[in-house]
């Protein structure tokens, strides 16, 4: 079974573990600076679009999805933009 993880905790293990920055974070995403300071505060979830963007890019879970619920949105052509 797959870990399921925060947001934050995915953030914060990209500037910390990978040496990206957060405006590189952001890049990644396809968000905001600013979003990305939300998130690492832990004041936001993360959307299903941005779960299915990290489950695209890293294969990550991120809380409060499941990975059968983001294959079934990322099948069903909810995300059109990768």
């Amino acid at each position: 079974m797959m870990a399921i993880i925060l947001i934050s905790d995915y953030i914060n293990n990209h500037i910390q573990n990978q040496g990206m920055n957060a405006t590189e974070v952001a890049n990644k995403l396809k968000m905001s600076k600013s979003m990305i300071s939300e998130y690492r505060k832990n004041r936001f979830l993360a959307s299903i679009d941005v779960a299915m963007l990290v489950y695209m890019l890293d294969g990550v879970v991120l809380h409060p999805f499941s990975e059968e619920s983001l294959k079934h949105e990322i099948m069903r052509g909810k995300f059109y933009d990768t």
